[in-house]
């Protein structure tokens, strides 16, 4: 956990030393994408995949989030096709990272 005033909670129910694993940091640090990054820790033929679970798994995430704060806005489905939209645009118009991107083995 950081020390730092704008430093994420764990979520409710993770503890950390249980069977838990912190899989990214992601932040927009002067106005760059910067990432620390938990890999190595499954089957190498596995891990692209994986990797594509966690990133659906962060998109529902923020979808359930943004509905919450905003019940009356845009529909799930909505707010979903719109992630997915812009993930596949930012693939293709960005391909290189540009961002400064730390990895970690298990």
């Amino acid at each position: 956990m950081s020390d730092h005033p704008n430093a994420l909670k764990l979520p409710d129910g993770v503890t950390p030393g249980d069977d838990a694993q912190e899989m990214l940091r992601f932040w927009i640090a002067n106005n760059q994408p910067a990432s620390q990054l938990f890999v190595g820790g499954a089957d190498a033929a596995r891990e692209p995949g994986m990797w594509g679970f966690i990133l659906a798994d962060i998109a529902k995430h923020v979808v359930q989030t943004l509905r919450a704060d905003n019940p009356d806005g845009p529909e799930a489905q909505a707010l979903l096709e719109q992630i997915m939209a812009n993930f596949i645009e930012r693939l293709k118009h960005d391909p290189e990272l540009a961002a400064v991107v730390t990895r970690t083995e298990s």
